[in-house]
């Protein structure tokens, strides 16, 4: 099963805890985020209703130059 997949697993529940925690298990495997990764942190964070990860995963998404979609955006706004 994907990363990414079990890290929209996660933000459809918004488990942010949950979700870094698999973010850095993919890092301490090596493997690389993408913006849809990102996109799914925002998620999860927004989801919580945890504005300041929220911001945070949005500013790795931008930092990173990394594409991101519509709903990403949205989200980051409601909670800027």
């Amino acid at each position: 099963m994907g990363y990414n997949t079990v890290l929209k697993a996660f933000g459809n529940i918004g488990d942010i805890q949950s979700a870094e925690n698999w973010y850095n298990s993919m890092l301490s495997d090596d493997i690389q985020p993408n913006g849809k990764t990102y996109g799914k942190l925002v998620y999860a964070a927004a989801k919580a209703g945890q504005a300041e990860r929220v911001r945070f995963w949005f500013r790795r998404i931008v930092d990173g130059g990394f594409k991101t979609n519509a709903e990403v955006v949205n989200l980051a706004m409601k909670f800027n």
